[in-house]
């Protein structure tokens, strides 16, 4: 019955091609609703079943399952999917139910963002090009995108979450140290694109060697914290979590605003 409610809901969002804006986000809603019934039918031990008419033909029926790790982190998580991110929400759900690493995703996403100009002319209609096109559409780096490394450490069945917010936060305050004199501010950039290239070459060494001569410039110690990014199993988190820091803006209180209601909304 509820699978029958929503589908229903869906059919009648006859309005959606002519109010684009302010129809797609509550289609979306209705669509993590449904994922998040599923996960608990996963977590329940009942195998869903989708049967789908096609014209006067026998029914076409398609079985749908997905992980216990899967379930887990959809239902725990999949509220605070980011609303600024919303047109690449199926090509999030591509990733997680074919398998794919939301790091990958989140490099993408990332690149489009640092590197804007390097992708001016990006063209093609593929999941990788949507995923960076949403990138540079990105007015601004907030702490919402910890949701793709909060999702896939789930997935991973790490523990270690408290790392995630401590690397976002220290990179923030990178970032602020830099921003104090106009001798270092400029060298933020370079640094930004250096820890990019890192990760995308999965270089633990590279990175380290860059936070080093990166604390050095500010002349503060390095936290010994970072040695937990030499492990393979943490690499990729806390590198993630910094870099989304270190590029991360203090909002206005417009946009606290936007994001507060944002967060009521998938309360």
């Amino acid at each position: 019955m509820e699978t029958y409610r929503l589908n229903l809901i869906l059919s009648t969002e006859k309005e959606i091609e002519q109010e684009k804006l302010g129809k797609v986000w509550s289609v979306v809603k209705y669509v993590l609703d449904l994922e998040k019934q599923k996960s608990s039918w996963v977590l329940q031990n009942i195998y869903f079943v989708e049967i789908e008419m096609v014209g006067d033909a026998t029914a076409n029926i398609y079985s749908f399952h997905i992980s216990p790790n899967l379930a887990e982190a959809i239902r725990k998580l999949i509220d605070h999917y980011p609303k600024n991110l919303q047109d690449i929400f199926s090509e999030f759900l591509f990733y997680i139910y074919t398998g794919q690493s939301l790091y990958e995703f989140l490099l993408l996403l990332l690149s489009g963002f640092i590197r804007k100009d390097s992708y001016k002319n990006l063209q093609g209609g593929t999941i990788e090009s949507k995923i960076v096109q949403a990138g540079r559409n990105m007015k601004y780096i907030s702490q919402n995108l910890l949701f793709f490394i909060n999702f896939q450490e789930v997935l991973n069945m790490n523990t270690q979450k408290d790392y995630t917010n401590w690397a976002f936060w220290t990179g923030r305050e990178l970032k602020k140290l830099y921003k104090e004199n106009e001798s270092t501010q400029k060298k933020l950039e370079p640094l930004t694109y250096r820890l990019l290239e890192a990760i995308r070459r999965k270089d633990k060494e590279y990175f380290i060697h860059n936070l080093i001569r990166a604390y050095l410039e500010v002349e503060k110690e390095i936290s010994y914290l970072f040695k937990e990014a030499l492990d393979d199993k943490n690499f990729s988190m806390i590198a993630y979590a910094f870099l989304i820091g270190l590029n991360s803006e203090e909002k206005s209180k417009e946009e606290q605003a936007n994001d507060e209601g944002e967060n009521s909304e998938s309360a």
